[in-house]
C-alpha cells in the first residue's frame, strides 16, 4: 500500500530545513561555472529529502530552497525554482510506492534513476520555458541545461546513495538514544 500523501507539522519543518540546507550549501558552490550554470554538489540534498520524506516534501526543498537561493544571488527564476522542485519531487514517488520505506539496495537504484531523469525532466522543463520566454535555443539547450542537467544527476548518482546510507545506519542509534 502506497504511502499517504498529506502534510504534517513535521513535513513542514523538514521542507523548511532542506530548502535553508540546499541554500546554504548551493551558495557555498554557486560561483564554480559549468556552461552558464553554477556547480551544485547540493542537488543531492533535493533528491535526498524527496527520498527520505516524500515527493511534495522534495519538490518544496527543491523549489523553495533554490528560490532563496536565487535571492540570495539577487536574480529569480521561477522556471528553475519549478525545475529543481520536479528534480525532488520525482525520487518521492518512489518513497510512496514503498509506503515510506528506502532501504534496500533497489530502492536506492531507484532513487538514483528517478533522480537522474528528475534532472533532465526538471531542467528541460525550464528550459523550455525559457525558449519560450525568447531566450535563443542553442543558449538554453547546450549552456544552460544539458551541462546543470548532466552535473546534477552525476552528483544525485554520487551523493544521494550516500546521503541515505547515512541516516539508514544512524536510525538504530537514534532510536536507542531516545528510548
Amino acid at each position: 500500500m502506497p504511502a499517504k500523501l498529506t502534510i504534517s507539522t513535521k513535513d513542514i519543518v523538514l521542507m523548511g530545513i532542506g530548502a535553508a540546507m540546499y541554500a546554504i550549501f548551493g551558495s557555498a558552490t554557486f560561483f564554480i561555472p559549468v556552461g552558464g550554470v553554477s556547480l551544485r554538489p547540493a542537488i543531492a540534498i533535493v533528491t535526498f529529502f524527496g527520498a527520505m520524506y516524500g515527493p511534495i516534501v522534495g519538490f518544496v526543498v527543491g523549489a523553495l530552497g533554490n528560490l532563496l537561493l536565487d535571492f540570495t544571488w539577487g536574480s529569480f527564476w521561477w522556471n528553475w525554482d519549478v525545475g529543481v522542485g520536479i528534480i525532488g519531487l520525482l525520487p518521492g514517488i518512489w518513497w510512496y510506492l514503498r509506503n515510506g520505506e528506502i532501504s534496500t539496495s533497489k530502492d536506492l537504484a531507484m532513487v538514483v534513476i528517478l533522480g537522474v531523469i528528475g534532472c533532465f525532466v526538471g531542467l528541460f522543463f525550464a528550459g523550455l520555458i525559457d525558449i519560450a520566454m525568447g531566450i535563443p535555443f542553442e543558449i538554453v539547450i547546450y549552456a544552460w541545461v544539458i551541462p546543470a542537467a548532466v552535473t546534477d544527476a552525476i552528483f544525485v548518482a554520487i551523493l544521494t546513495p550516500i546521503f541515505i546510507q547515512a541516516v539508514n545506519s544512524a536510525k538504530p542509534k537514534l532510536l536507542e538514544e531516545s528510548e
